[in-house]
C-alpha cells in the first residue's frame, strides 16, 4: 500500500489539464513535423497543386472541418428526445 494521500478534485483537474496540454503539444509537433518533412521528401505528384508544401495537411484539416460541420448538420435529424428510453 502506498502512503500517498488521496488526490483532491483540484489536483485531479490540474493533472487532467496537464495531460490535455501535453496531448495538444504532441499533436502540434507531429503536424509541424509532417509539414517540414514535405520540404525534404520528394513526392511524385500527378497534379501541380498537390506539390505545394502543406497541401495534404490543408486537405486533412478541410476534411476534418467537413466531418464536424456535417455532423452538426445531421444532429437535428438523428437526436432523440431526452426520455427516449423511458424513465
Amino acid at each position: 500500500m502506498s502512503s500517498e494521500a488521496p488526490k483532491t478534485a483540484g489536483q485531479e483537474d490540474a493533472a487532467q489539464e496537464r495531460g490535455v496540454r501535453l496531448a495538444i503539444r504532441i499533436l502540434l509537433a507531429l503536424g509541424l513535423l509532417s509539414v517540414l518533412a514535405e520540404f525534404v521528401i520528394h513526392r511524385h505528384t500527378e497534379f501541380g497543386f498537390s506539390a505545394l508544401p502543406g497541401f495534404y495537411a490543408l486537405v486533412g484539416f478541410a476534411a476534418y472541418c467537413a466531418i464536424v460541420l456535417g455532423a452538426k448538420a445531421l444532429r437535428p435529424l438523428l437526436k432523440r428526445p431526452e426520455d427516449y428510453y423511458g424513465d
